[in-house]
């Protein structure tokens, strides 16, 4: 099998798999994530920091996104734009998002400001798997390939439940690395 169709078929697997959590579990799980995230020093020296709104079966960074405001720091969701790009905007509340292209809640670009990949310090990473080598796997259309590496200045975490943490996924030249994958059990690439 090519490794197109190897990837095809981990990210089948897995997005059942977690579609299929049950909802106590993902909870937990995403509970245990969040706090994990919030008390590195990563997140802690962070200013601006650029997280996911869940989808319904990714880790849940709600609590993370909550608590950043909280704390006043800038927090920026992503936006997907043309040509397999995102663009990152400040929210300050819930009720600035709307339903993007893709189904998940997104900043309403016509009243966030946008900002700049060089200004955001944390980049809280969404995946179908990671590896042990911080390796990561999106849904394949390359957004977060595209927009991390102009993010020169940001700490990339990947986060996802264990299951999806793999000990090898194949890997494509332009698949960018994370700097750490954190999930319920272990955390990679930080000392914690």
């Amino acid at each position: 099998m090519n490794k197109k169709g190897e990837k095809s078929e981990i990210r089948e697997i897995l997005i059942k798999r977690r579609m299929a959590l049950s909802p106590e579990y993902a909870a937990s799980a995403s509970e245990m994530i969040c706090g994990y995230v919030l008390n590195t020093d990563e997140y802690s020296r962070a200013q601006t920091v650029m997280l996911y709104y869940p989808d319904g079966s990714e880790a849940d960074t709600r609590r993370i996104i909550e608590h950043s405001i909280k704390v006043e720091k800038r927090v920026v969701l992503p936006v997907c734009v043309r040509n397999r790009m995102l663009e990152a905007y400040q929210v300050k509340d819930k009720c600035e998002l709307k339903k993007g292209r893709y189904g998940s809640m997104e900043p309403d670009t016509e009243i966030c400001p946008i900002v700049l990949p060089e200004e955001i310090n944390l980049i809280i990473v969404p995946g179908v798997a990671f590896d042990v080598l911080r390796n990561r796997m999106g849904r394949g259309a390359g957004y977060y390939d595209n927009f991390l590496p102009t993010a020169k200045n940001a700490f990339c975490m990947g986060v996802c439940y264990s299951f999806q943490l793999m000990d090898k996924i194949p890997v494509s030249p332009w698949d960018y690395v994370m700097d750490a994958v954190v999930c319920e059990k272990e955390i990679i690439g930080m000392n914690y």
